[in-house]
């Protein structure tokens, strides 16, 4: 109880730079920032160099710790690694702002439009996904399942189930279907069951 009651508050500062994270998300689906990359072209350059270099600056230390450049304290080391997790998650926003580019690049091409088709329909359908490649993942590389991982095939099954997916969000986006999990998640979220009609 007591090593909880001192882990707490270092817990609680690596968790707020997180929130921060989801309140830009919710920001930028607000603007559309992602849906019309052309109108927001400066923010997203911006916050692909600003998230990008803040998460490798933070990890580089770490990174030359774990590479056995530098050999430092224990104390020192662990304050490192706290680092690398807090800049680390700006990587996240930095990696977004960066795909938005790349697919306004994409975007201006006939093939770059065929490619980017799949990728849009299952970032549509995220939550549907996410399960199905968690439910995979579980599936292929747990020790107590198939254990591929560290394999040659656990990049191919990988490769499989992302391939797997867009093909099956590209398949619900031609016949309109917004996804299993965002259909159940929407039901749940909007139900009027037992409220009162007026």
């Amino acid at each position: 109880m007591l090593d909880r009651l001192t882990e707490w508050p270092v817990h609680t500062a690596t968790v707020i730079p997180f929130i921060v994270i989801v309140w830009l998300g919710i920001w930028a689906a607000r603007r559309r920032i992602l849906e019309e990359p052309a109108a927001h072209r400066t923010l997203l350059r911006g916050t692909a160099g600003v998230c990008l270099g803040t998460s490798v600056l933070g990890a580089l230390p770490y990174a030359l710790v774990a590479a056995g450049v530098l050999h430092l304290d224990a104390g020192t080391v662990e304050a490192m690694a706290r680092v690398h997790a807090v800049t680390g998650e700006y990587g996240g926003p930095g990696y977004v702002a960066l795909f938005g580019l790349l697919a306004l690049r994409l975007r201006t091409a006939a093939r770059g439009r065929a490619l980017l088709s799949p990728v849009a329909a299952l970032g549509q359908r995220s939550l549907s996904g996410y399960l199905l490649q968690s439910v995979a993942w579980l599936v292929l590389f747990s020790p107590w399942a198939l254990h591929l991982g560290g394999t040659y095939a656990a990049v191919v099954a990988a490769v499989a189930v992302w391939a797997a997916s867009l093909g099956a969000a590209q398949a619900m986006s031609a016949v309109g279907y917004r996804g299993p999990a965002e259909t159940l998640l929407r039901r749940i979220t909007y139900r009027t069951a037992g409220r009162p009609t007026t």
